[in-house]
This record gives structure tokens, C-alpha cells and sequence, in this order.
């Protein structure tokens, strides 16, 4: 990863400190000021931020604005959202994709990237929230913005968390401590 803004190296940081992939959008340039995941329609095209036009097939899915795609959903985003020098107001994405979804689009596309990684390996989905509050808690304190107020959550398929049993001996292995049950 190359540093590119504070912003983009901020959810490049969150990526790796949480595992969550995040993408920022430059909110002036989102048409209708809201976004949406869809299937890509036969043949839809979008230009990744690497510069090149990528053509897609309607089992794809994109983040789009009113208008159309603004980023590869779990892949890449678009030139026509991309955070610049110039942002003065983003829209941080923060999701839990399908990942044969996205390993399919990756490979079909040809375009690896730290996201499309990440999310063809599987991301606890309860890891979304917790990231996009980190993200905008280090964009308010080191970029010296202001975070709106309120956080649209659509998540369809909630479960409830499933614990982790260890027993003692597990725990010393792992961590190379004794604990005690008291």
C-alpha cells in the first residue's frame, strides 16, 4: 500500500488494524447524495481508480448513485467518486460483502486489490460498524474533520454472536500464559 491522502490512508489503516476493507466516496461528487448496492447491468462500465475501464456482467455488483456505478462493490471504486485533494466532504462505506461474490468479480476482472482480498476470505460482518466508527473517530482527530450526524445501517441477515470456547490449557497455548478460572 502507497500512501495516497490522509483520508484514503486513513481506511487503509482501519483495513489493517480491523481487517475490514473501507471505502471513501467524494460526497459532492455522489448525484442524489445517496448510494445503493446493485447488480451491474450487462455490459455497465466503470472507470476503477487505477485508471481503466472496466466493462461488467450483470452478476457483478457495484455501489451506485442515482445516476450509476461509483465503485466495483468489494473490488475497487471509481474515478468519477474518488476522495482528491479537493474533498471537503466524503462518504464513508463501510459493508460485509458475499465472498464468491466478490472472488468472482476480482478474478473476472482481473484486478486484485487489498479489498477484493479481504472480502473473498470472508469479514464477520459485526466488523463494519466497529471499523467505519474508528475511521471517522481518526478522521475528526488527524484530518481535522467534522463527522455528521447518524450512520445508515442495512444489514438483512443479523446473527446473533457465537462464543468462543476455550479451555484452559488452549489459552496457555495460544498465549504462552496460565489463567485461572477465578
Amino acid at each position: 500500500m502507497r500512501p495516497i491522502s490522509n483520508i484514503v490512508d486513513i481506511t487503509n489503516y482501519v483495513m489493517l488494524e480491523y481487517g475490514q476493507p473501507l471505502h471513501a466516496f467524494d460526497y459532492d461528487k455522489i448525484r442524489g447524495k445517496k448510494i445503493i448496492v446493485r447488480r451491474a447491468a450487462e455490459g455497465e462500465a466503470v472507470v476503477t481508480l487505477d485508471g481503466i475501464e472496466r466493462v461488467l456482467s450483470a452478476d457483478m455488483l457495484v455501489i451506485a448513485d442515482k445516476e450509476g456505478s461509483v465503485a466495483i462493490a468489494g473490488v475497487m471504486g471509481g474515478v468519477n467518486s474518488e476522495v482528491s485533494q479537493g474533498t471537503t466532504s466524503i462518504l464513508l462505506e463501510a459493508a460485509s460483502f458475499n465472498p464468491v461474490s466478490i472472488h468472482y468479480t476480482g478474478r473476472r476482472l482481473q484486478l486484485p486489490s487489498e479489498a477484493c482480498m479481504r472480502f473473498e476470505r470472508g469479514i464477520r460482518p459485526e466488523l463494519t460498524l466497529l471499523a467505519l466508527k474508528r475511521a471517522t473517530q481518526l478522521i475528526v482527530q488527524l484530518a481535522g474533520g467534522e463527522a455528521a450526524k447518524g450512520v445508515v445501517d442495512v444489514y438483512p441477515g443479523k446473527r446473533d454472536q457465537e462464543p468462543i470456547l476455550l479451555s484452559t490449557g488452549e489459552v496457555k497455548t495460544l498465549l504462552g500464559v496460565e489463567v485461572s478460572l477465578d
